[in-house]
This record gives structure tokens, sequence and C-alpha cells, in this order.
């Protein structure tokens, strides 16, 4: 179906209510329209965080807000179920939350269900991203050596695969082989947070992480389960608090000791991203490469204009920010390991 024929479905479907077919329209719930149109749509538009949103709705806003009405939300509600998240929640989250809830009701009002959009009201809360917090060259080799003292576990790998190419974690945890090049020196993201595809050429050092995860079984996906809906391994969130504690490394929360020399800040899965961006800054000099590496959507997030580079150029920049990373690992047959013909690592 294509999208033109699903908005005319949609628009019929939203016909019907009025006509009272279906439902009247004054007993359209937030839960009926978020999961009958919301989401169908994302899907059908490919959005690259449809599943990040379902994940919200039903977390965050259905409990509080899913059975009532479109018709009687008001701003007060909504704001109600924002101050109700959990403390922990980072103003980002939230302000994550506060999106969810508002794109579906202005999709509620492009499909005439309401004349207005109630959330529209509430501000995003103030969010700092001033401070950069990247792993230290010590940081990264205790990093990568714990991650590979369980050269079998997905979660670990996936982690070493995020710092090592700055892909965003969700987007790592669901590569699938078909996205992997045949030789194993790049992949092909067909949707990122920018909504556009992104090529990752892989270093030699992710090279291996990728044929070692590729060994451990047969799946579609690269870091496959069983266990999950998705069929691939869930966020790693509970493995790199693992990882950073044996390392020593702070964590948002941590209690343990940190080892002699490691900064006292807390280090986030997000900034395995931003240490891979920072280790591409240091070995090219060039913030306009870095913005490249990164699939910024906006060059104003690097810097205050965008240019193309070489695929040529990537590559290099790719390998020469993984050996700063990989430095001083001491981990035998890693991080130099040259492939053969077939893309398996050759010790």
């Amino acid at each position: 179906m294509s999208l033109q024929d699903f908005e005319r479905l949609g628009t019929e479907y939203v016909a019907q209510i009025k006509n009272g077919k279906l439902h009247a329209l004054s007993n359209v719930t937030l839960d009926q329209f978020f999961y009958e149109v919301v989401i169908k749509l994302a899907q059908r538009n490919n959005k690259a965080s449809w599943k990040d949103d379902l994940s919200r709705y039903e977390r965050y806003i259905k409990p509080e807000l899913g059975q009532m009405k479109l018709s009687e939300i008001r701003t007060y509600h909504i704001q109600l179920m924002l101050n109700g998240l959990p403390e922990r929640l980072a103003p980002a989250s939230s302000n994550h939350v506060r999106s969810v809830m508002h794109n579906a009701l202005n999709t509620a009002v492009r499909f005439e269900l309401l004349e207005r959009n109630p959330c529209s009201a509430i501000r995003t809360l103030p969010t700092n991203n001033a401070v950069e917090r990247i792993l230290e060259p010590g940081e990264a080799a205790a990093f990568i050596h714990v991650c590979l003292e369980s050269p079998t576990s997905l979660p670990n790998l996936a982690l070493i695969l995020a710092l090592l190419t700055g892909v965003r974690i969700g987007n790592v945890i669901s590569i699938t082989r078909a996205m992997l090049s045949a030789d194993l020196t790049s992949i092909l993201l067909p949707h990122t947070k920018s909504g556009k595809k992104q090529l990752i050429p892989l270093p030699k050092e992710a090279q291996w992480v990728v044929s070692q995860a590729l060994s451990l079984g047969a799946s579609e996906y690269l870091f496959p389960s069983d266990r999950s809906q998705s069929g691939h391994i869930t966020h790693p969130a509970a493995a790199f608090k693992i990882v950073c504690e044996k390392a020593g490394i702070a964590t948002t929360g941590s209690t343990y000791p940190i080892a002699s020399g490691f900064p006292k800040e807390p280090l986030t899965i997000h900034c395995l991203r931003k240490s891979f961006g920072s280790a591409v800054q240091q070995h090219t000099g060039d913030i306009h490469c870095t913005s490249s590496m990164l699939g910024h959507a906006d060059i104003s997030i690097t810097a205050k204009r965008y240019t193309f580079l070489q695929k040529g150029q990537c590559a290099e920049a790719a390998q020469g920010a993984s050996h700063l990373l990989t430095r001083g690992s001491g981990i035998p047959n890693y991080p130099r390991i040259d492939l053969g013909a077939s893309g398996s690592a050759v010790k």
C-alpha cells in the first residue's frame, strides 16, 4: 500500500467516525487513535523512531491518558502527566515524551478530530548540553578490555561497535546482515534519526567486532535475541553499567570505586558516540568531517556550514579515530587484526 493510499484510508476512517459508522467522534480515545492511526502512519512513513515513540507512549502516556477521549484532553491533563514522570528522567527524556504526545495530537488536528493541539501550550524543559563527557584514552582501553572479557556477549560487542563507529546505540542493536557490505568494510543504515540513509565506514577494529558477532549466530540481525519481540537484543543499559563498574568508570548513580586517574563525571551510553566524534575531530582537525561521520542532519550542530566528503576520507577518518580509541588496550590479536577475503578474522 502506498503512502498516498494509506493517508486516503486514514481520511476515510475519520470520515466514518464523524458519520457514526465506527465510533462517535466524542468517543474516540487517545489509545484508539494512537494505535490505529499514529503508529501505523509512522510505520508507513518509515519513521526511524517509531518503536521508541511506541515505547514512550506505552510506558508513560498510556497509563495516564490512554483511555481519555481525544475531545476531553486538555493542556492541564498533559501537564499533570508530564509532572508525574519519574524524577530520574533527564529533561531531554521528558521532552521526548512531550514530543510523542504533541505529534500524536498534531495528527489528530490534521485529521480534523481536534480543532487545536492542547500540548502546544506546554514548553519544553531547558536542557544543558554544554558539558561533554567522553572516554579518556585510559578509560577507552579499559572499557574495551572489559567488554572483551566476554567475547561472546552480544551486548558487549554492540557497545564496542557503538564506540568505534559513533552510531547511535539504537541503530547498532538493530543492524541486519543485509545492511553489511560483502567485505564488511561498511554498514548502510537505511533509517537514522535524521530520516536519511547513512553509510558507515568500518575500521578494521570494528570489522573484527562485526565478524565476531556474525560467528555467534545465523539470524537476520547482527545482534539477535530470541527473547525479544523485535528479534534483536534490547538496549544494553545493564551491560553498559556492568562494564563500567568492572572498568572503574563512573556512571550515573554509581557507588563503586572509580579507578585512579579516571574522571568522576558520570559516563552514559551516548558518550560512546561523543567519544568517537571527539576522536575523529582529534585525528582530522576538521569539524565538517566530524559532522559528516556522525550523520548530523543539520551542520549547525557541529559547525556553521556543511561540506560533503569523499567515501575514502570518511574511511580514513574512521580508522584513525579507531586507533586513537583502542590504543593501549593490551588485548591479544585486537585491535590490529587483518581480515581475509571471506571477511572472517585472521589471527
